[in-house]
């Protein structure tokens, strides 16, 4: 939800739209059984592929072997709020609402930049000038600082986020040969999916994959594995979408999107990915759990 609006979709706005509803697909593909239940009541739409959204009077709790929870990152404190009024048994957990109550740039970078696959935090001379600002993001003029938006969602909307909505790191300047490069990849459970490695042209210094001229498969060097993982157990963070580069041999990370849009050319394959490697990691966990 944004705003206490639901996001929706269709000729009639007849269908509510969820980010990571292509993995619950997929789960359910993999003959996963699926509930989604909804904070916001009651909702009478769907999901564009017709699963229903659920109220919590319609399902039985106690009955499922695991949660998964998608809310805005970090967890807004009226979800929070909510979840303890549900009292929920307790469960195997995947992205923990309570856990990610902190997740934002301001956690995860200095985990990344100690771990030496991340840029550190830091401020920019006051004289700093900066080129013109794309989407949220935006570059010195003299290429040495990257100004970005500090959380996923909700930027400044509560009184603890007060200026720290913007965070500066220095600009990973890894053009070469007239080309720039980023890449997108998933994770889940310990487990790292193939991704995409997206190019574009080295004067675009803010890259998106739907800006991108040119996108290949891309998987992560297994020598980065370990820390990264690391990192992710640190935060507590599941299942995600990350982002990052590299310099040269030098990995940095600069996003990771817990809850990220689970769709679109490239996207959908990296969901693929992430649906079966649930699957499996989940029955590893609840076998060992059972044992």
């Amino acid at each position: 939800m944004s705003n206490g609006k639901l996001h929706t979709c269709g000729a009639n706005d007849n269908f509510v739209v969820l980010a990571p509803h292509n993995i619950l697909g997929g789960l359910i593909r993999g003959g996963v059984q699926v509930e989604l239940v909804s904070l916001h009541q009651p909702v009478g739409l769907t999901l564009p592929g017709g699963m229903k959204i659920l109220s919590i009077d319609e399902v039985t709790p106690a009955s499922a072997d695991v949660y998964i929870q998608m809310f805005r990152d970090p967890t807004e404190p009226e979800v929070l709020e909510k979840l303890r009024e549900w009292n929920l048994p307790a469960r195997l957990t995947l992205n923990d609402a309570f856990k990610l109550r902190d997740h934002s740039k301001w956690k995860y970078l200095p985990l990344l930049h100690q771990q030496g696959i991340g840029s550190e935090i830091a401020t920019p001379p006051a004289t700093v000038q900066w080129e013109t600002q794309t989407y949220s993001s935006r570059v010195s003029t003299d290429h040495q600082w990257i100004e970005t938006a500090a959380y996923n969602n909700n930027r400044g909307q509560y009184a603890e986020r007060k200026g720290r909505e913007r965070i500066a790191t220095r600009f990973a300047e890894n053009a070469s040969k007239g080309i720039r490069s980023f890449f997108r990849a998933g994770y889940v459970l310990g487990r790292f999916t193939t991704g995409w490695l997206y190019a574009a042209p080295a004067e675009q210094r803010i890259l998106k994959s739907g800006t991108a001229a040119h996108a290949v498969p891309f998987d992560l060097p297994r020598r980065h594995h370990a820390k990264l993982r690391q990192v992710f157990e640190e935060l507590s963070v599941d299942c995600c979408h990350f982002e990052g580069c590299f310099m040269g041999d030098r990995l940095d990370v600069f996003d990771i999107n817990t809850h990220p849009t689970a769709c679109g050319s490239t996207l959908s394959y990296i969901t693929h990915d992430m649906s079966a490697l649930m699957i499996e990691g989940l029955k590893e966990r609840l076998n060992h759990h059972e044992s």
